[in-house]
C-alpha cells in the first residue's frame, strides 16, 4: 500500500510538471509566432545566451544538491552571472566580422538612442539583481513545504516581468521605428506568467498536493509500526522550517498596504498606457499628408518586367532566378531585361542560357543603382506596368521568393521594397546603424523636388538590398530630371559624389562608388512610399508575415485618385 501511494504521489507531481511545461511551451510559441521583427543576428545571439543561462542554472542546482554545505547568497550569484555575461560579450565582440566594423557600429550610435539603451540596461540589471529571468528564473532551493509565502513569491515573480515589459513596451511604441504586439502575444504572455518560477501557479498546486501526500504517508507509516520520522534531526529541520514560515508571515504582515497599492497601480498604469499606444493606428501622425504624384495617363504595353543588374554572376543561377519568379502566377508572362556590366560580357550566351527577352551591355560603373537609373531613363516611354528591380545575386533568396509571391499584387502594388523592412530615419538627419549618413542633405533636397516643397520632410522609410518592385505610375510620377541628376552623380568623375567633401576619407571608385549605398536607401523616397504604416506594420523577410496583417502592410498601393490606399 505504501509503495502504491508513493507511486501515485510521484505520478501526481509529474502530471503537474508536464502541464506546466506544456503550457509554458505553448505560450512561448504564441509569443514567437506573433513576432514580426525577427532578424537572423538577433536569433543567433539570443539562442546561445538562453542555452548558457539554462546551463548555468542546471550546474548551480547540481552543485547545490551534490554539496549542501556550499552556500551561495543572491549577491554572489548575481556577481557570477554578471561576470559570465561580461565574458560572453567580450568574446562576441572579438569574434565579430571585423573589429573595424564593430568600431564603426559603436561610433554610429547617436545620442538619441541613449534613452532606450539606458532603459534596456536598467531593466536588464534589475532583472539580474532580482534573480528573475522570464525564460530561466533563478530561484534558490527552498523547502518542499507549502505555505502562503509561495503565493507572495508568485506575485513577486509576476510583478517583475510585468513591470519591465510594460516599461519597455511603452518606450518602444514611442520610438521612430515603433514596435507592435498582437493580441495573441498579450494573451500568451499573461498565460506564461502563470508558469514561470518555482512559485508559479502550477508549482503551488503541485506543492499543495505534495504536502497532502506527505501527511498521508506519515500517517500510514505510523500505522504500520515503522520507525517514526520525528527524529531529533527531523524535528530540528521542521522547527527551522516553521520558524522561516513564521518569519515570512511576520514580514508579510509588516509590509505596508500603501506600498503594494502603489506598485500595483504603477504596473497597471504601465500596461494600460502600453496597450493603448500599441493598438493605436495613427500614433505618429504627420502634420502634412504626402499625396503621391502618379502618372495615371501613361498606358504601359507590358504587364511586368524583370530588370536584372549583372556583373560576373553564374548564368545557371540567373536562369534559376528567372524561372523561379516566372513560376509564380503573377509573373508568369514577365519580360526579362538583363544589364551585363563589363567589357567581356558574353551577350549571346547570356540571352541563350537565361531566356532573357533583352540583354544590354553597360560599363562597369555605379553598381546596381546606376543600372536601374539607366533603365528608367532609356525605357521611359516603354516602362512595364510593374518593374521588378533585382541584382543577379539576389539577397536572402529563401525569404525573398515567399515575399514576392505572397505580397505582390499585379493590380494595386505601387512600391514594395524586398529588403530589410521598417528602418526609418529623420529626413533632415538621416542615418542608420550600418554607418550610413546623409551628410549632404540629399534626402530633404530630393523630397523638396518631388513634392515642390509643399510638404515638410519628416521621416524617410529606407530601402535595402537593391531589390524592389515599382509601378510605372510611381516611377513616372516625379520629374525625369531627378533620375538624370542622380545618374550623373554616378557616371561623372567630377560630380559631388566623387569629391572629398562627400567622401570624407572613405573609399570610392567608379565601379563601387560610395554613393551607391545612399542610392540603395533612397528608392522608397523616390517612389513616394515613406508611409508610417509601411514602416512599422511590415514584418521582416525572416518572419514572413504578421498575425492579423495584410499585404498592404509592406507596400504602397496605387489607387485611381493618385493617393495611397
Amino acid at each position: 500500500m505504501i509503495s502504491h501511494f508513493v507511486k501515485l504521489v510521484i505520478i501526481d507531481r509529474s502530471r503537474f510538471n508536464w502541464l506546466r511545461y506544456l503550457t509554458l511551451a505553448l505560450s512561448c510559441a504564441g509569443i514567437l509566432r506573433g513576432e514580426y521583427r525577427l532578424l537572423f543576428h538577433g536569433l543567433i545571439s539570443s539562442i546561445p545566451a538562453a542555452l548558457l543561462a539554462g546551463l548555468a542554472g542546471a550546474l548551480y542546482t547540481v552543485a547545490a544538491n551534490w554539496s549542501p554545505s556550499i552556500t551561495l547568497n543572491s549577491a554572489r550569484i548575481n556577481l557570477l552571472f554578471c561576470l559570465s555575461g561580461l565574458v560572453i560579450t567580450i568574446v562576441w565582440v572579438l569574434h565579430a566580422e571585423d573589429i573595424q566594423g564593430t568600431a564603426a557600429f559603436l561610433a554610429s550610435v547617436k545620442l538619441r538612442y541613449l534613452p532606450i539603451m539606458t532603459l534596456n540596461a536598467f531593466s536588464t540589471a534589475l532583472a539580474i539583481t532580482l534573480g528573475k529571468s522570464f525564460l530561466f528564473p533563478i530561484d534558490t532551493i527552498e523547502s518542499h513545504h507549502f505555505s502562503e509565502s509561495r503565493v507572495e513569491g508568485w506575485l513577486g515573480d509576476t510583478v517583475t516581468p510585468l513591470a519591465l515589459s510594460g516599461m519597455v513596451g511603452c518606450a518602444t511604441t514611442l520610438t521612430l521605428r515603433r514596435s507592435y504586439t498582437t493580441y495573441l502575444q498579450v494573451f500568451a504572455f499573461f498565460l506564461a506568467l502563470l508558469c514561470i518560477g518555482e512559485n508559479s501557479t502550477f508549482s503551488t498546486l503541485r506543492q499543495r498536493r505534495w504536502k497532502d501526500g506527505q501527511r498521508g504517508y506519515a500517517l500510514l507509516a505510523r500505522t504500520d509500526g515503522l520507525e517514526s520520522m520525528d527524529s531529533e534531526d527531523t524535528m530540528t529541520s521542521r522547527e527551522s522550517s516553521e520558524t522561516r514560515v513564521s518569519s515570512t508571515h511576520s514580514h508579510s504582515a509588516n509590509n505596508p498596504f500603501v506600498r503594494s497599492f502603489i506598485v500595483g497601480l504603477t504596473v497597471a498604469s504601465l500596461w494600460f498606457i502600453f496597450l493603448i499606444l500599441n493598438f493605436q493606428e495613427q500614433l505618429h501622425i504627420k502634420k502634412t499628408i504626402e499625396t503621391p504624384h502618379l502618372d495615371l495617363a501613361y498606358k504601359p504595353t507590358i504587364g511586368a518586367e524583370l530588370v536584372i543588374s549583372m556583373y560576373k554572376e553564374s548564368l545557371p543561377d540567373i536562369a534559376q532566378l528567372i524561372s523561379t519568379l516566372r513560376a509564380m502566377p503573377s509573373l508568369r508572362d514577365a519580360a526579362v531585361h538583363i544589364y551585363a556590366k563589363g567589357a567581356d560580357a558574353p551577350l549571346a550566351d547570356i540571352k541563350r542560357l537565361t531566356g532573357a527577352t533583352n540583354v544590354t551591355k553597360l560599363p562597369n560603373v555605379g553598381r546596381e543603382g546606376e543600372t536601374y537609373l539607366y533603365h528608367i531613363l532609356n525605357e521611359w516611354d516603354r516602362l512595364a506596368k510593374h518593374t521588378v528591380f533585382l541584382q543577379a545575386n539576389v539577397h536572402n533568396p529563401r525569404e525573398f521568393y515567399p515575399r514576392v509571391k505572397g505580397y505582390y499584387d499585379p493590380e494595386r502594388t505601387g512600391m514594395m521594397s524586398l529588403g530589410w523592412s521598417g528602418n526609418v530615419c529623420n529626413c533632415e538627419d538621416c542615418s542608420d546603424r550600418w554607418s550610413f549618413e546623409d551628410s549632404t542633405g540629399l534626402f530633404p533636397s530630393i523630397h523638396g523636388r518631388i513634392y515642390n516643397s509643399s510638404t515638410t520632410c519628416n521621416t524617410v522609410l529606407l530601402s535595402y538590398k537593391g531589390q524592389f518592385i515599382a509601378s510605372a505610375g510611381r516611377i513616372r510620377g516625379i520629374d525625369k530630371s531627378i533620375y538624370d541628376d542622380l545618374r550623373n552623380a554616378f557616371v561623372d568623375e567630377n560630380s559631388w559624389a566623387h569629391q572629398e567633401s562627400y567622401l570624407k576619407g572613405r573609399e570610392d571608385s567608379m565601379s563601387t562608388p560610395l554613393f551607391g549605398y545612399t542610392m540603395e536607401r533612397m528608392w522608397n523616397l523616390l517612389m513616394q512610399c515613406s508611409s508610417t504604416d509601411v514602416s512599422w506594420k511590415c514584418p521582416t523577410l525572416l518572419s514572413g508575415d504578421r498575425l492579423g496583417g495584410d499585404i498592404e502592410d509592406c507596400q504602397c498601393f496605387d489607387d485611381a485618385d493618385g493617393a495611397d490606399m
